[in-house]
């Protein structure tokens, strides 16, 4: 990156299971990035000794293993529902988490822009619109895919039924007021699905906070509304078309394809905010 240009931050959503990471992936490997990933930030953020007793004092020891540890599965099953009881508990949690969460994935992302080694930085968050995130990034991607095919995914990466997913989903917004939100879209469902891969093997070096963990609390609701753009759609879906502009789809049916649009929404965010 030149010193005299600006590294971009991107940030990815789209459904529960849809490849947001893969997106991060598969940029990563054609280009520097650093990659903030809030889920590894969350994860990290209940070791922190305040973090837990606060959560103990408001949930109580059942969410707790005999080691001290939070079981997640615990404290999701009190979180994730659509009773009053369910509703405050989330609001509950986010008051307690959010506030760490949110400065430190500024932290790391201010850091990664002082070092000015990388083409871009990179925010894989689920809920990065729905907590108001949006402020970090300069645009938005939304990964794309069928809720069937994402089914099959959580159902075979993390054990869940299609109740677990519909759950977690009611916490996020909508996808089509996610989409809605995006700059761009890109399509994950060519005839050739570029799955996510569960391991992500990012180097540690792009990372600003060390190797993955496993994933924690999946969604958290907070009105954003500041991103009105109609995204520019890159869908992987085969339709012999190849067109760009706002709104418009630019095809593809192949990994390499995939690749080659994830690089095009690089290079025009790249540009869009040097431009700036």
């Amino acid at each position: 990156m030149s010193a005299l240009e600006r590294i971009p931050v991107i940030g990815v959503v789209g459904g529960i299971g849809s490849g947001k990471s893969f997106f991060a992936q598969t940029l990563a490997k054609h280009k520097n990035v650093v990659i903030v990933d809030a889920d590894v930030v969350g994860h990290d953020l209940l070791f922190r000794p305040e973090i837990r007793q606060r959560i103990r004092d408001r949930f109580g020891d059942e969410v707790f293993a005999e080691d001290g540890s939070i079981q997640r599965r615990s404290l999701a099953r009190k979180v994730f529902g659509s009773s009053p009881e369910h509703v405050q508990s989330k609001a509950d949690l986010e008051a307690i988490v959010h506030p760490p969460l949110a400065a430190e994935l500024h932290r790391q992302i201010t850091a990664a822009q002082v070092a000015n080694r990388s083409d871009a930085i990179i925010l894989d968050a689920a809920i990065l619109l729905e907590a108001g995130w949006r402020r970090f990034c300069d645009a938005v991607v939304m990964v794309e895919v069928p809720r069937e095919i994402r089914l099959q995914r959580v159902q075979t990466t993390r054990g869940w039924t299609d109740a677990d997913l519909q759950a977690r989903e009611a916490s996020q917004w909508p996808l089509e007021k996610k989409r809605a939100a995006a700059t761009y879209v890109i399509e994950n469902v060519g005839p050739t699905l570029n799955r996510p891969t569960t391991n992500r093997p990012i180097d540690d070096a792009q990372r600003q906070h060390g190797p993955g963990n496993e994933r924690t609390i999946d969604a958290e609701l907070v009105e954003d509304e500041s991103l009105k753009k109609k995204p520019e759609s890159f869908s992987s879906v085969s339709t012999g078309s190849d067109q760009t502009g706002s709104g418009q789809t630019v095809s593809s049916d192949s990994k390499d394809e995939f690749t080659e649009k994830c690089l095009q929404i690089f290079q025009k965010i790249h540009d869009e905010v040097n431009l700036k």
